[in-house]
């Protein structure tokens, strides 16, 4: 890989009758040729 970038997007979510700020996270690879690979997405707690 030449280049690795990592982005997060947040949400407000409703769980349990309250309001919780979640992130879901990307990781995306690019390699010489320019070939770009989703290496991975996960939802986290803000």
């Amino acid at each position: 890989m030449l280049l690795v970038y990592f982005d997060a997007i947040h949400y407000k979510i409703r769980s349990d009758g309250k309001v919780q700020t979640r992130s879901a996270y990307t990781c995306l690879g690019i390699d010489a040729q320019g070939q770009r690979d989703l290496l991975g997405i996960w939802i986290g707690e803000s």
